[in-house]
């Protein structure tokens, strides 16, 4: 299945950003590596929710020391009209995720989403030189729930791949992915109505996870990558990344 007929190519994650501006015109700018959308025949298409790195969080603009004291990391989950900020400290305090719409916080928050410029790899000819030669690839998971198209667009950040005499074998191990609540056996590992995930796929027809959630009891409980699950009946598409990468067009 082709389903780029359906939805628009999955992000270009090199040029792919989200910028805010604070009340107080402090001028933010994020990379991104992963995102999400949906669409449904009755609703459309709906907002594109997209994830940041995790960052260490800063005194920005101090003058002494410029960590956080306690430490902690953060990263947000945004769509053009809301936002989650997950934050989870290095000593065991208990969390402080927020969300809220963005004009509550920002007065501007802008995701430039362009589009990936390279086509779909096809499955059936895919080789150790050709994943090589589209070197960066990205992924899109595909997975249908009640009536309702998810689309999981992230970079593949390593791949094994050998030529065996059937073709090549491969596993890809990447993330972590931005995944909806509605992809979940367990709501209650979603913040926002989102899933932080790692991902596993050596077929096209099936994806393991770790999913980001609490390693114990109680409200100060450690979070990590602890929980496990598995999406069939689904359908990942990968993609080759820039143009130069293409054999033959490194002089376009």
């Amino acid at each position: 299945m082709n389903l780029s007929k359906s939805y628009p190519p999955p992000l270009d994650f090199e040029r792919a950003s989200l910028a805010w501006v604070t009340k107080d015109n402090s001028h933010g700018r994020w990379r991104l590596v992963a995102s999400t959308a949906c669409w449904s025949p009755r609703a459309g298409p709906h907002d594109r929710f997209v994830l940041s790195p995790r960052i260490m969080a800063g005194n920005v603009y101090g003058c002494g020391k410029l960590v956080r004291d306690p430490p902690y990391g953060f990263r947000i989950i945004a769509s053009s009209q809301r936002h989650v900020i997950i934050r989870d400290f290095e000593q065991g305090l208990p969390n402080r995720d927020t969300s809220h719409p963005n004009l509550e916080i920002f007065t501007e928050l802008v995701i430039d989403a362009p589009a990936l410029q390279e086509g779909r790899l096809d499955p059936d000819l895919l080789t150790t030189e050709t994943l090589a030669r589209s070197w960066p690839l990205t992924a899109r998971m595909h997975a249908g729930r009640a009536g309702v198209d998810h689309f999981l667009d992230f970079p593949v950040l390593h791949i094994n791949a050998k030529q065996t005499g059937e073709g090549v074998a491969f596993q890809a191990e990447t993330g972590p992915v931005l995944l909806p609540a509605a992809l979940l056996d367990d709501a209650g590992l979603a913040i926002g109505g989102f899933a932080l995930a790692f991902v596993f796929f050596n077929r096209l027809d099936r994806l393991d996870l770790a999913i980001w959630g609490p390693a114990g009891a109680g409200a100060e409980a450690h979070r990590g990558y602890v929980h496990f699950g598995r999406l069939e009946g689904i359908v990942i598409e990968l993609y080759g990344g820039k143009r130069r990468h293409i054999a033959g067009a490194e002089n376009d």
